[in-house]
């Protein structure tokens, strides 16, 4: 007989918003909803804070569905997959917002605009809180249950002798 995993059921959980992980994601929706006000209300004079405006909409949707899954425990009914696209997810917007940074700081000293210095200063801190989230999600994969499964399945070999130990 094979053997089923049982996951648990999702629930909402209200005290999950108080972890580490959600105030990360939450503070990323909420910078994100801020840069994107701040950037948008002064119109665009160079193409590329278009770029900007458009991650700033991706991580108000992203952030905010990963909080929400966090709170309603989707993430334990998949553990393996759900750290997989959450890696995903923060590495992916860790540079995409430096890239965001880079692109707020030329424009705040090109046109000289407060509400694009205010932006890049909110960019820079989503910034930072997705290298903080990448780094509790790359804790969180080297404990999770692929990366103690697969230390047993890693074939070793004896370098002097070329033979399996």
């Amino acid at each position: 007989m094979h053997s089923v995993r049982k996951y648990p059921k999702p629930k909402f959980e209200g005290w999950k918003l108080a972890k580490y992980s959600s105030a990360l994601q939450i503070f990323q929706t909420l910078g994100s909803l801020v840069v994107f006000i701040l950037t948008s209300s002064v119109g665009s004079q160079f193409p590329p804070t278009y770029a900007v405006l458009l991650t700033s909409i991706f991580t108000i949707i992203g952030a905010a569905v990963f909080v929400i899954c966090d709170a309603f425990n989707f993430n334990k009914t998949e553990p393996d997959e759900w750290i997989f696209w959450e890696s995903v997810f923060t590495s992916s917007f860790s540079f995409l917002f430096t890239v965001n940074t880079m692109t707020m700081l030329y424009s705040s000293i090109r046109w000289n605009n407060t509400a694009w210095w205010l932006a890049t200063v909110v960019c820079s801190m989503v910034t930072m809180s997705f290298f903080l989230s990448l780094i509790h999600v790359m804790r969180k994969q080297t404990k999770g249950h692929i990366a103690l499964t697969q230390e047993k399945n890693i074939v070793r070999f004896n370098t002097r002798m070329n033979r399996r130990v």
